[in-house]
């Protein structure tokens, strides 16, 4: 079974279909499954990558409400006209290829931190900047969390653990 076919059973909340009113239920549909911007293959609708995404943070919104997990989606493809904002980005170290997802799951001695990455069923390719950073974070053994408070407090807890 695909990962299509398990998620598609999962029913959409109601906040869903109130934000995103063009989106279809799969299975529920009547006559078929027209999904914006789906793609048909073998006879069966693909969904998006951005449909794919709605699912998946609906499926980690109840882990995190029924287990206590803590996740992110970062916005690394929020799109803008604005050279200003590109070059401001720039300034400030956004870099492209970091994955979709930032997940904390709470375990018995240690959490577990994983970083995830969201593609299409069909279709969906890593980038080359994808790429390295998944082999970066596949690397890791150990993570290190912190908050700075300004630029100083930031270097100097990186070099604390440098």
């Amino acid at each position: 079974m695909s990962a299509y076919n398990s998620i598609a059973n999962l029913p959409m909340s109601a906040e869903t279909r109130r934000r995103n009113p063009g989106l279809v239920e799969l299975g529920t549909a009547k006559g078929g499954y027209p999904l914006p911007g789906a793609v048909i293959h073998k006879g069966l609708p693909v969904p998006t990558e951005d449909q794919e995404c709605i699912w998946i943070a609906e499926y980690l919104e109840e882990k995190a409400i029924t287990k206590g997990w803590v996740y992110t989606k970062t916005t690394q493809e929020t799109y803008t006209t604005s050279w200003a904002q590109k070059k401001k980005n720039k300034l400030m170290g956004l870099k492209k290829g970091l994955l979709d997802y930032i997940i904390v799951i709470p375990g018995d001695i240690v959490n577990i931190l994983v970083f995830a990455e969201a593609k299409r069923t069909k279709g969906g390719v890593l980038s080359e900047d994808q790429k390295k950073w998944i082999a970066a974070l596949k690397g890791c053994f150990k993570v290190v969390v912190f908050v700075a408070k300004g630029f100083e407090d930031f270097k100097r807890q990186i070099e604390a653990i440098t």
